[in-house]
This record gives C-alpha cells, structure tokens and sequence, in this order.
C-alpha cells in the first residue's frame, strides 16, 4: 500500500510517496470514469511505451508578459543557479534540460510542505522552483513554510505578488510565466505530490518530441489522508486528444509541462477566466497549425498525485459557463469532414442497436483519431456513447449498481470465485470502478474487436485467450446480445458465458469441475 501522507509533516523523502503498489482502481478519460486495476497490472504503466512521433510544431516567441510588481521574501537568495544538485540528484546522459516549476499558494495550503518536497526530491535536478504567493491570500502559516523551503534549498524562489489584479489562478499563472528562466515550465500544485521521477520522464519526452507543447501524465486521485481513490489514465494519442478536448478535459493541470515560449506565443492564461483557465488554454494549444498533427500529449505513467478534499463538490457555476463557452466557440471551428457522409452507416447501425454496432462506435473513434474532429465524427459519437446526465443518470447509476450486487451474489453462490470481463467499453470501465462489490476477483479484460489496445492500463486481450472452464461476465449494456453471439464459438469449448442484464436461455457446458453447480440464470425478466 501507498503510505499515507502527513499533512502535520514538515519533510517527507518522495520515494515513499510513490512506493510501488497497483491502485484498486484505475480509470480512462474523457469522461472521467474510474475504473479498477487487478493486482498484477500495475507493471503495465511502466511499460506503455508513448511512441508519439509529432510532426514539428513551430512557435514564434510572442510578447513577453509585462513583469509583474514582485518582492523577494526574506531569507530568499535573490539569485540562484538551476545546476545546484541536491544529493542523489541525476544528470541525464551528463547535461540537465533546465525546468521552471510553477507553484501558486493561497489560503491554508496544509499539504504544502510535502508537496514542495516532493519537488526537491526528484530525480531531475536541473529546475527551480517558482512558489507564488497571491497577495495576501496565503496563510502566515503557508508563507513560513514557503520561506523555509527558500531557506534550505538554493533552487526555490519564493515570490509574493503585489498586484494580483483580480486574484485568480490566472493571473498568477501568467507572473509565474513571466518570472520563470526557463523554456520549459512545468506546474504543481500546492496539495498534490509529484512522483520523484516525473520531471526527468518528462523534459527526456520533450527533448524527443519538439513538436509537442505541452504534457501530461496519468495520475492518481487521493484524499485528505493520502490513500487511494483511483488512477486515472488519460488519452495519450494527440490524435485523440484533439477531438476528446472538445468533449471535456482530458489533463490533470497540476501534471502538466509546457514549452513557455509557445503558451506566452498563445497568449498565456485567459485572465477572464476564474475557473477552468486550464481548459481554456489547452483548446487553443491543441489546434494543429496547418492543419497538422494536435501538439499535446499524456505519459501513460503515474507521476502525479492529485489530491481531492473532503469537502470538494462538483464543478461550480463559473466553471460551467468557462466550460460551456470553450465548447462553443471550439465547436464553431470545426468543419465537416470528409468521411462524414461515409459514417452514416455506422451511426445508423448505433441508433437501431443492431447488429455491428460495436464495431460501429469503434469505427467513428477511428476516423476521429486518424482524421481529427469534425462536426459529423463528433455528432456520431455523441449520439451513440456519451451518457445521460442529471436524475435519470443518477436513476440508470441506481439501478445498474443494483443489478450489479444482484448478478455477483449470484456468482459467488454458485461458487464462481474469479470473472473474465468481456467487453472493453464505458461499461467495463465502470465495473472496474466498482470492484469493491464483486466479491469475485477479475482476472482479466477481453474483447474481440479492441483485443491488443488498453483500457487505462489494463490490456485488452483477445477472448481466445480465455481458457476453457474459465468463467465470463457479459459487460456492455447497448450491445450484450451482440457480445451473446460473438461469444458462440468459446461457449461450445467450455468456457462459462453469464450475461449480466439479459435472459439466459443457452447454459454452457460446465468444464471447471471446482463449479460443480450449473450456471445461474441472471437477468432474467
């Protein structure tokens, strides 16, 4: 298990705030569904290879921000050099790409001690790290923390900004881009952990790839205490950023590097923005000069922690008007593709529910990937995969949860200890977000037409893969007769197919001779 965090601690050595454990559960974006890893497949992150080859993406430098009105806190060394190494530090193939680190504070900020070393303790040692202070937002009690960090290690600059004009995220966003002295600029936030490796993962991925703007990684959600909630493995593929941003935001904020030339060539954070300025910025990052490739991309490895507060609720009105306006305005961007009228089929197929329809949401998210959004591709998916919002969500929630405590107990009953999941799509995410009601261990993801691809960072294999006698579990609502049918030849070798919402008329054979009982009959009428 991770251990938890402290936030009376005043030092924390960052290894062992990231001390290799799988997380119970681990989830894909946009949306933001969580969904469980089994033990043994925490390997997989490491091993996601971000084989993105960017097409190059220039920049020309634009106005620098005005320098905003600044002091130096005192016992800050007003000059420092961004080659101290603390001990244990690491120069990559004998040079250091040098890394500003933007850390703004205001109110409490309990968890900022550990978070500051979590900076100080990467592996990476060529940054400095940026703390700015909003005016007189902070607490006495963050300022000291801040100052002492300043104290003990050359490499911090503590800033208090005079002028916040407005005190918002932006426009203290914007003076840390103004300050910092270097190129690359990577953000943090003040109740959150970085993993000691994750500058150095990503300046060496930004090296490679020139082209990309910005970059994030996959994270896991923590509460107060610093126990696990879930992964969250977003999109990696620019392809598919590009479209899915459309949707909603597919970047953890505080996860994030950028190329600071290219943010301030951008315009840097919209000022007007108070909430969601981050997802602002990423849509106009994310527009591909000339029509080429999107510039942004995620690590599939967990580098970041991010932590959510007890009392933390959903998105307030600003941010949905911030969000709202964004999608508007990216919307009345987008033109009609030219495979639009080729999808028409494959949108049919999803609307009647018929045969192929898997295979036809799969088909619009290719085109999608490979093509880039248009007005149709995006229409097609919506209407075919998005899910309902508001009570009769939170009805459908109710219900399917329900059913899902119903099928399990039944499982275990009838002495099923362990499922295959068939199926890789919003559905199984959600069965994995919910683990902790199967009594059940799942062993496994299965899918015949996604078999090789990653759902966050389980690998999806193919249902041949599945041995005889082993035991699967239907996982999709809008097309489990067609999972029913496709399923025919693995049933007729011995392999025990359970439907998770529809009647069960054709009960395989029982090979698994430690299931001595037959198969139940669930979703029944």
């Amino acid at each position: 298990m991770k251990r938890c965090v402290s936030s009376s601690a005043s030092r924390s050595d960052s290894s062992t705030l990231f001390t290799p454990r799988v997380s119970s559960r681990v989830s894909r974006t946009t949306p933001l569904t969580s969904v469980t890893l089994n033990p043994g497949a925490a390997g997989a992150s490491a091993a996601v290879a971000a084989t993105v080859v960017m097409a190059g993406v220039s920049t020309t430098p634009g106005d620098s921000l005005e320098a905003p009105a600044t002091r130096e806190s005192p016992g800050v060394r007003p000059e420092t050099t961004d080659r101290t190494l603390r001990p244990g530090a690491s120069l990559r193939a004998g040079r250091m790409t040098p890394i500003s680190v933007l850390l703004p504070v205001h109110g409490e900020a309990p968890h900022l001690a550990p978070a500051i070393d979590s900076v100080l303790e990467q592996t990476h040692g060529g940054f400095e790290l940026l703390i700015l202070l909003n005016g007189a937002a902070p607490s006495p009690r963050a300022i000291g923390v801040a100052r002492e960090a300043a104290r003990r290690d050359p490499r911090v600059r503590v800033h208090e900004l005079l002028r916040p004009r407005g005190g918002n995220l932006s426009t203290v966003l914007n003076e840390g881009l103004a300050l910092a002295r270097h190129g690359l600029v990577a953000r943090m936030d003040a109740d959150d952990l970085s993993h000691p490796e994750r500058l150095g993962a990503q300046a060496a991925f930004m090296e490679r790839h020139p082209g990309v703007l910005a970059l994030g990684t996959a994270y896991e959600r923590i509460d107060e205490r610093g126990g696990s909630l879930s992964v969250v493995v977003p999109p990696c593929d620019p392809g598919e950023i590009r479209w899915r941003l459309l949707l909603g935001n597919t970047f953890a904020h505080g996860s994030m590097m950028l190329r600071r030339d290219a943010v301030l060539a951008a315009g840097g954070y919209d000022e007007s923005c108070a909430r969601a300025q981050d997802y602002e910025l990423w849509t106009r990052l994310a527009r591909p000069p000339g029509g080429g490739r999107c510039a942004m991309a995620n690590l599939p490895r967990v580098l970041y922690r991010y932590r959510t507060s007890a009392g933390a609720t959903r998105p307030d009105v600003a941010q949905g008007e911030t969000v709202a306006r964004v999608m508007l305005r990216e919307w009345a961007l987008l033109g009609h593709g030219a495979s639009d009228a080729d999808l028409a089929p494959a949108l049919a197929r999803m609307l009647t529910g018929g045969a192929g329809g898997r295979g036809a949401a799969i088909e619009i998210e290719r085109a999608l990937n490979a093509e880039g959004p248009s007005v149709g591709a995006l229409l097609g998916h919506l209407v075919g995969t998005q899910p309902l919002r508001g009570p009769t969500q939170a009805a459908i929630e109710a219900g399917r949860l329900s059913r899902l405590r119903e099928v399990s107990t039944k499982l275990r009953w009838f002495g099923v200890t362990s499922v295959w999941l068939w199926g890789a799509g919003r559905h199984t995410e959600w069965m994995l977000a919910h683990e902790a009601e199967i009594p059940q261990q799942i062993v496994g993801v299965a899918d015949d037409l996604r078999a090789g691809t990653r759902l966050g960072l389980v690998l999806v294999q193919s249902p041949h893969d599945i041995p005889a006698g082993a035991d699967v579990l239907l996982s999709s609502d809008a097309f489990e007769d067609e999972l029913w049918e496709a399923s025919a030849p693995h049933r007729a070798r011995g392999v025990r197919v359970w439907r998770f919402y529809g009647a069960q008329d054709d009960r395989p054979t029982i090979v698994n001779t430690s299931h001595a009982a037959e198969p139940v009959r669930v979703g029944g009428d």
